[in-house]
């Protein structure tokens, strides 16, 4: 089971004389599922690549277990865009993903074979990444992200598009993985996905990330 904590401590992030975000401070532990909403704008995107050592902070600092710095290789990412290669086949991606995680061959190999068996990409193992539909290209994202089992998942509307088959194979995948431990950042602007799978529910808004009690989720 994982231990850990990744805190924001008075966070302030600017696009030259915009500021995004300002002042944010929480916590995050292991096991917990935060959800954020806010609209189109609000800095939700870039509290994510702050989470994940993407970017830096202008004010305040991201801390993982008491440090600074040594986070990218601890965290799995599913955004917009699915970091594959798409002159690559799904196998290739994975294996090309492992040793760039720095994973021993046999690790590489062995979580492949899991992966590839939780999210039911035999058929699709040796097609090349750019031929995928949404669906399989989303699910191959997670597999990416997974492949290396990180403490913290960050996922940027990861339910976008996809058919139904691929939705429950990523709501089972995020229960998988909070019962592994892993803390996970889910940004959705479905209510009723964050409502079933949030822990924690927050509001970005104003530059600020806000903390939702239940009775509130319903208002903004």
């Amino acid at each position: 089971m994982i231990t850990w904590t990744i805190r924001f401590q008075g966070v302030g992030f600017h696009y030259g004389n915009q500021w995004v975000l300002y002042d944010t401070s929480f916590e995050a532990h292991a096991g917990q599922v935060l959800g954020f909403r806010g609209r189109n704008g609000t800095g939700k995107s870039t509290l994510l690549r702050l989470a994940a050592g993407l970017i830096r902070p202008h004010e305040g600092q991201v801390i993982w277990n008491d440090q600074l710095e040594e986070r990218k290789r601890g965290v799995g990412a599913v955004f917009s865009s699915s970091y594959l290669y798409d002159q690559l086949t799904v196998l290739e991606n994975l294996q090309f993903y492992g040793s760039l995680y720095r994973l021993d061959g046999k690790v590489i190999k062995e979580r492949i074979e899991e992966l590839m068996d939780q999210f039911d990409l035999q058929n699709v193992l040796h097609e090349f990444a750019g031929q995928l539909s949404k669906g399989y290209t989303q699910r191959v994202s997670l597999a990416r992200a997974l492949l290396h089992q990180p403490p913290l998942l960050l996922f940027d509307e990861p339910f976008d598009g996809l058919d139904l088959e691929s939705q429950q194979i990523l709501t089972q995948a995020i229960f998988k993985e909070k019962a592994r431990g892993c803390t996970i950042f889910l940004v959705s602007h479905d209510m009723g996905q964050l409502d079933a799978l949030s822990d924690r529910h927050f509001l970005v808004e104003g530059k600020k990330v806000r903390e939702m009690e239940r009775e509130d989720q319903s208002l903004g």
